[in-house]
Parts: structure tokens; C-alpha cells; sequence
């Protein structure tokens, strides 16, 4: 899968950002980590992945961008771990909804 056009300019601006590391306003873990889930949000919403797990994978292509940039922004990794654990909880809980409503039907 590919990034859209804007998770990829997304991608790219926040990529100059850490590059750049000049301005404290740039290198501080707050403003990585609120800029990285900004970023990871747009990601999720415009992906047009078919499962989770091409989800994922969406997202691991945005942490490595964004690593290579600043390979010491540690905010970027934590960020993208959590996201990638609230996929997997809902991918969770979706499939034991299946398995209830697939219990609720065979009994009736």
C-alpha cells in the first residue's frame, strides 16, 4: 500500500521539521509527539486500507519516514506504537462481536 498524496506532504513537512531540529519548539518530545499523532490520525482516516493489518503496515511506512529524518525523535515511536495497539484492540473487539452474535445465533 501507498500513502495518500497529503499523508505523504504531511509526511514530508514533519520530516523537515525534525530535520531541521533548530527551534526548540521543533525538537521537543511534546511537539513531535502531538505533531506525529496528528499526522497518524490523517493517515488512519484517509487510508484505504482493507484490513488491519494493511493498516499497520500504512503506519510502520510512516514511522520509518520519520525515523530517517530524526532517528532520535523517540516520541514518533512511542506514538506510532500506540496507534498501532488501538488497532489491534479494535480489531479485537470487533472479532469477539462475530464470535457473540455467531454464539447468539447457533443457540436460537
Amino acid at each position: 500500500m501507498t500513502m495518500s498524496v497529503v499523508v505523504e506532504d504531511q509526511v514530508v513537512s514533519l520530516g523537515k521539521e525534525l530535520r531541521r531540529g533548530t527551534a526548540k519548539e521543533h525538537t521537543r518530545s511534546l511537539h513531535v509527539a502531538r505533531k506525529t499523532a496528528e499526522l497518524l490520525r490523517i493517515c488512519v482516516s484517509t487510508s484505504r486500507a482493507l484490513s488491519p493489518q494493511e493498516l499497520i503496515v500504512e503506519v510502520r511506512q510512516v514511522e520509518k519516514r520519520l525515523a530517517k529524518e530524526q532517528p532520535l525523535a523517540f516520541a514518533v515511536g512511542n506514538i506510532v506504537r500506540r496507534v498501532i495497539k488501538f488497532v489491534r484492540d479494535e480489531e479485537l473487539a470487533e472479532q469477539q462481536k462475530h464470535q457473540l452474535e455467531g454464539e447468539e445465533t447457533g443457540s436460537s
